[in-house]
């Protein structure tokens, strides 16, 4: 069976520092099961920036599964598509790229709901479509909703995004606000997974990352 192109994407990835942008092209294809190809697929993962390769995992006939790092080639151990997955999001990490879902939806309703929600998704996978490019956050209230989505919390959003501060402290200075307020709000929006912290080394502050440009909220 010729190789059969079934699955294309293109992922644009905001850089954590620089104001610059990569692209990720997956591609997968269908083909016979075989020595070379025991799962039935060939696939390439292929992150550039300004035209130029990054890093890009792939696998094919002529080569078992490898990964190029810039103009460097080095082998590659393929133990299932999960694990490439989690492979590739490590190494655009590493490389200071993030992939961003867009929308985030935060949600009143009982707690009994939400995990109705859930688990209706683990019995009917097909109905994941539905909630398709959100992540979702429930509270059970609006008491508590509004003691986590404050005002100012929302502003440091908005600043986080637009601003691309470089750490915490240059966040507290765009929003001439105290640092320690500033900090301990930033580690609440992280703990809710509304923005991503990151920590280039240990001596390094953390840079706040935002992950949404979209808040939705229903009730």
């Amino acid at each position: 069976m010729k190789a059969v192109e079934f699955f294309l994407q293109k992922i644009v990835l905001n850089h954590q520092d620089r104001k610059s942008f990569a692209i990720l092209e997956v591609v997968i294809w269908k083909i016979s099961i075989s020595k070379d190809y025991p799962e039935g697929i060939k696939y390439r993962a292929w992150l550039s920036e300004n035209g130029e390769t990054i890093l890009g995992f792939d696998h094919h006939k002529s080569k078992w599964p490898h990964l190029h790092i810039r103009n460097h080639e080095v082998g590659y151990v393929f133990r299932g598509m999960n694990e490439l997955r989690a492979d590739i999001e490590a190494m655009i990490k590493k490389k200071g790229f993030f992939m961003k879902t867009k929308k985030v939806m935060l949600i009143v309703e009982p707690s009994k709901n939400a995990l109705n929600r859930a688990f209706s998704v683990l019995k009917k996978p097909a109905t994941v479509k539905k909630y398709a490019g959100y992540e979702m956050i429930s509270f059970p209230d609006f008491e508590t909703l509004g003691r986590v989505i404050t005002g100012a919390r929302l502003e440091l959003l908005t600043a986080i995004r637009e601003n691309k501060p470089g750490s915490i402290q240059e966040l507290a200075r765009i929003v001439k606000r105290d640092f320690k307020n500033v900090y301990n709000d930033v580690k609440l929006l992280a703990q809710f997974g509304l923005i991503n912290l990151v920590e280039d080394c240990p001596r390094r502050s953390a840079s706040p990352i935002a992950k949404f440009s979209e808040i939705v909220l229903a009730a």
